[in-house]
């Protein structure tokens, strides 16, 4: 399969969450299989030349689901100053602790050092911005990770009848 040329699209800007979306569901053509818009309509939605095509809700959400992870919904989130957190599965917190809290401390590093390349310059540009993300997102969702771990340990009666 030959693709065309890639269009830039600004980092951590709507249409890059709605190509990466898109791309996580097999690219164009695979996903216009799945929702209700076809093939050149969804490139489109991923196109920064068409600023104002937009992806409908009801097409995000399809493809969310098929992809399992909700990178539209996790990126509107993101613009309003919010965090999507989706608490973990796993039965015995108190099993797992510590694994978290040796994977937020190597998080911070990661998040530390792409600082440190960033900021050389005395300014953090757009692209080192997004870069940043990819390191703060991570350790953000670590730190979650053990929140809600601590949480069940400090309140094990929580949900249940008494």
């Amino acid at each position: 399969m030959t693709l065309g040329p890639v269009k830039r699209r600004r980092p951590g800007s709507w249409k890059e969450a709605t190509a990466e979306l898109v791309r996580l569901a097999g690219g164009a053509e695979a996903a216009a299989e799945i929702v209700r818009v076809g093939k050149t309509q969804l490139q489109r939605y991923t196109d920064p030349a068409e600023p104002s095509y937009a992806m409908p809700i009801d097409v995000v959400i399809a493809l969310e689901l098929v992809v399992g992870s909700p990178v539209v919904t996790a990126h509107m989130a993101a613009r309003q100053g919010h965090l999507l957190w989706r608490p973990s599965d796993r039965c015995d917190a108190s099993e797992t602790i510590h694994a978290d809290y040796a994977e937020i401390g190597r998080a911070l590093a990661r998040v530390m050092e792409e600082y440190a390349r960033a900021i050389t310059d005395g300014r953090i540009d757009p692209d080192e911005a997004a870069r940043m993300l990819s390191t703060v997102d991570p350790a953000v969702q670590a730190l979650m990770q053990v929140r809600g771990e601590l949480y069940r340990m400090a309140r094990p009666d929580d949900g249940q009848e008494g």
